[in-house]
C-alpha cells in the first residue's frame, strides 16, 4: 500500500542540501536554461553570420584551444581529484605557466616568420588570442575552486549569465557590420573576461597568485609526478582524440572549400548542443561524487554510473534525435535559407552524436579509476574506428557520403569506449546488457530519425 509520508520522506532525503540528486538538479536546471538561451539566439546570429564566418573563427578557435590543450597537459581534468589544497595549486600553477609560455614562444616565432605567410594574422586577432590565452587556464583553476566547494550555484550562474554576454556581443558586432571570424571570436573573449572577473573571490585570488608568483618549483614538481599517469597516459590519449578531430575540421576546409567547413561546423555545433547540456549537467556533480566514493571506498562507482546512464539517452537522444528528424525544416526556418544545406548534413551525424551522448559525462572515471594507461591504449583502438575513414578524403567523395563515413567510424569508436569503461565498473552480464542496449538505442534512434528526414524532404 502507498505510504505518502515514507514517499515524501524519501524526496526529502535525495533533494536534501548538498546531496547528488540536488547538485544534480541545480546544475541540470541552469544548464537546460543556458541550452534555451544557445538555440534562442542562434537563428539570429545565423541570420548575420554566414557559413564563411563560422569557417573562419573555425580555424582561429584552433589555435586557441589547442595552446590550451598542449599547455594543460590534461591536468585540469584532474583539478578536483587532489585532497590537499597546495595539490591542486601547484597543478594550477603548472597549467598557467605553461600556457603561458607556449603563448610567448608561439609569438615569437610568428613574429619571426610573419613575411613568409601568403596571409599573415591580422593584430586584432592575434591580440583576442593571446588575451584568450593567458585569461583561460586562470579560469580553469577559479571554477575549479567553486566545485572543490560544492559552489555549483555559482558556476551555473556565472555559465548563464557568460553566455548571454557572449551570445548579445555577437549580435550586436554583427549588427554593427562585423560580420567575420572576428564576431564571433570577440563573444568568447568577453565572455572569457567576464566569467574570471566574476569568479574571484578575494581572498581565493590571493591564494592562487601568492602561490603563482612563489618560488616553489620543487613542491610543483613533486606534486606532477604524483599524477605523472595523466600526463603520459591521458594527455597522449586526447592528443590523439583531439587531433584527428581536428583534421577532419582542416581535411573540410582543406579538400571542399569554407563554406562547407562553416555547413559541418554549424551542423555539429547544433547537434552537440543537447550533448554539453548533459554532459555538463551531470559531469561536474558526477565527477565530485565519484572521486568522493574512491577516496572513502563508500559507495559504489557503478551504481551511480548505471544511475545517470538510464536518463543520459532520454534526455540528450530525445533532442538529438528531434534534430536530426526535423533538421531539413530546422534549420532554412529557424536559421535562414542559407543554412538549409546544413540541414541535410545534420541527419548523415546522428549517429555519430548519438555514440557521443552516451559516454560524453563518464570520461572521467578513467581517471578516477587510475586507468589512464589503459585508456590510451583503448583509445588508440577507437581512433582506428574513429578515424580510419580519413583515407576516404583522398578519393574526393561528395561532402555527404564523407560527413556519413565519418560518422559511422566515430560511432564504431565510441560504442568501443562504452564497453570498455562498463566491464570496468559493472558485472559482466550487466556491462553486455548495457552495450547490447546502448547499439541498438543508437541504431533505432538514427536510423528512425534519418527516414524521417527523408519523408520531409519529399
Amino acid at each position: 500500500m502507498f505510504n505518502f509520508e515514507e514517499f515524501r520522506n524519501y524526496l526529502k532525503s535525495i533533494f536534501k542540501s548538498g546531496s547528488f540528486v540536488q547538485n544534480v538538479s541545480i546544475v541540470f536546471s541552469g544548464n537546460v536554461l543556458n541550452f534555451l538561451i544557445q538555440f534562442g539566439s542562434t537563428p539570429i546570429i545565423s541570420r548575420i553570420f554566414g557559413p564563411e564566418a563560422y569557417g573562419e573563427y573555425a580555424y582561429y578557435n584552433l589555435i586557441i584551444t589547442n595552446i590550451l590543450f598542449v599547455g594543460g597537459m590534461s591536468l585540469p581534468e584532474v583539478y578536483l581529484i587532489p585532497r590537499e589544497r597546495y595539490k591542486f595549486l601547484a597543478l594550477g600553477k603548472f597549467v598557467v605557466s605553461s600556457v603561458v609560455l607556449i603563448t610567448l614562444i608561439s609569438l615569437i616565432f610568428y613574429t619571426l616568420f610573419r613575411d613568409l605567410m601568403d596571409t599573415p594574422i591580422p593584430l586584432v586577432f592575434i591580440t583576442i588570442i593571446t588575451i584568450r590565452l593567458i585569461i583561460g587556464p586562470i579560469n580553469a583553476v577559479l571554477g575549479s575552486i567553486n566545485s572543490r566547494r560544492k559552489k555549483f550555484s555559482k558556476n551555473v550562474f556565472i555559465h548563464i549569465s557568460g553566455t548571454v554576454l557572449a551570445k548579445s556581443s555577437v549580435i550586436i558586432a554583427g549588427l554593427y557590420g562585423l560580420v567575420s571570424g572576428l564576431g564571433l571570436l570577440l563573444g568568447d573573449l568577453l565572455r572569457s573576461i567576464y566569467s574570471v572577473g566574476l569568479q574571484v573571490e578575494l581572498k581565493n585570488a590571493i591564494i592562487f597568485f601568492r602561490y603563482l608568483f612563489k618560488n616553489n618549483w620543487k613542491e610543483v614538481w613533486n606534486t606532477l609526478k604524483e599524477y605523472k599517469g595523466v600526463v603520459y597516459y591521458l594527455f597522449p590519449s586526447q592528443v590523439l582524440n583531439k587531433w584527428t578531430g581536428d583534421l577532419v575540421i582542416l581535411g573540410i576546409g582543406l579538400i571542399y572549400s569554407e563554406t562547407v567547413l562553416g555547413l559541418y561546423v554549424f551542423a555539429a555545433t547544433i547537434l552537440n548542443i543537447p550533448i554539453t547540456l548533459i554532459e555538463n549537467s551531470i559531469r561536474p556533480v558526477l565527477f565530485q561524487k565519484a572521486v568522493e566514493v574512491s577516496q572513502t571506498n563508500n559507495g559504489d562507482l557503478g551504481y551511480y554510473y548505471l544511475k545517470t546512464l538510464r536518463i543520459v539517452p532520454i534526455l540528450s537522444g530525445g533532442l538529438i534525435f528531434i534534430l536530426s528528424g526535423f533538421a531539413n525544416l530546422i534549420f532554412p526556418f529557424v536559421f535562414g535559407d542559407k543554412w538549409a544545406s546544413a540541414g541535410m548534413i545534420v541527419p548523415l551525424m546522428s549517429i555519430q552524436y548519438l555514440a557521443s551522448a552516451l559516454i560524453a559525462p563518464y570520461d572521467s572515471f578513467w581517471r578516477i579509476l587510475k586507468k589512464e594507461k589503459e585508456l590510451l591504449r583503448n583509445n588508440i583502438f577507437s581512433l582506428l574506428f574513429r578515424y580510419s575513414p580519413l583515407v576516404f578524403i583522398f578519393f574526393h567523395l561528395s561532402e555527404h557520403l564523407f560527413v556519413l563515413i565519418i560518422s559511422i567510424g566515430s560511432f564504431l569508436g565510441s560504442m568501443f569506449m562504452h564497453y570498455k569503461l562498463s566491464k570496468l565498473l559493472l558485472k559482466p552480464t550487466t556491462s553486455r546488457n548495457v552495450i547490447i542496449s546502448s547499439i541498438f538505442f543508437v541504431l533505432l534512434a538514427s536510423t528512425l530519425s534519418y527516414l524521417l528526414s527523408l519523408v520531409i524532404v519529399l
